[in-house]
């Protein structure tokens, strides 16, 4: 039985657009039933010793993405306080990159911990502030991933309008730019500024001979452009 009513806040003068959801979280019984069918432990099988170890603990884990090299494993996990706006998409991440162990060690004891290092890379708030048109994004660092052509080299992309498409760009008449991190450590801090778009940021690519190639598109008019970065 409920203790009380479901109370939400906004902060008077703060805009916060956003469409219409179906199955959203309601009250806090439902926050208590997300966090326990979100809650996994991430494992470590090796088929040689045939050992399982652990990686961390039990957490809200929504992705783990190897690097290329098999080194490192980029992982993003739910944080809370929960929203009751938006889908569980849109929550609060922190994002951590684990160092593990290497080909042929000997991954531990079983029901041990097998990570060797961890670093934190960014806490990226609740997406509940992102403007309604197709290709707006969250004011934040998004697009985690690894880059193909490197061995552990992370990308994230940052918007230089808002995220809004219906501001004007940025002075020089670009949308968003890609970074990059070389690790470890892998601190955000330490970011390398890529290409910048003129369009939204559509993802990138390599190919086997080393030719990179980089997305960008804007749905107002449906246009989609792909070039070879330098």
């Amino acid at each position: 039985v409920p203790s009380g009513p479901s109370i939400q806040e906004s902060v008077p003068g703060e805009e916060a657009p956003n469409r219409t959801y179906q199955d959203l979280l309601k009250s806090p019984e439902d926050e208590e039933v997300y966090e326990k069918f979100t809650t996994v432990q991430l494992l470590f099988f090796d088929i040689t010793s045939r050992l399982t170890v652990q990686l961390g603990t039990p957490d809200m884990n929504r992705a783990a993405i190897f690097s290329p090299d098999g080194r490192f494993l980029l992982v993003s996990a739910t944080r809370k306080p929960f929203s009751y706006a938006v889908p569980d998409g849109r929550f609060a991440r922190e994002l951590e990159v684990w160092e593990l162990p290497a080909l042929g060690d000997e991954p531990g004891s079983s029901g041990g911990d097998a990570i060797r290092a961890r670093w934190p890379v960014a806490s990226l708030p609740v997406r509940d502030k992102i403007p309604t048109p197709n290709d707006a994004v969250e004011d934040c660092p998004r697009e985690f991933s690894w880059r193909e052509d490197a061995p552990h080299t992370l990308t994230f992309v940052e918007a230089l309008d808002g995220g809004d498409p219906r501001k004007p760009a940025s002075q020089e008449g670009f949308r968003d730019q890609v970074f990059w991190i070389e690790g470890p450590p892998f601190a955000i801090e330490s970011r390398r500024p890529g290409p910048r778009t003129e369009l939204r940021y559509g993802g990138q690519s390599a190919c086997k001979d080393g030719t990179r190639l980089l997305s960008e598109w804007r749905w107002k008019d449906r246009r989609f452009k792909t070039w070879v970065l330098p």
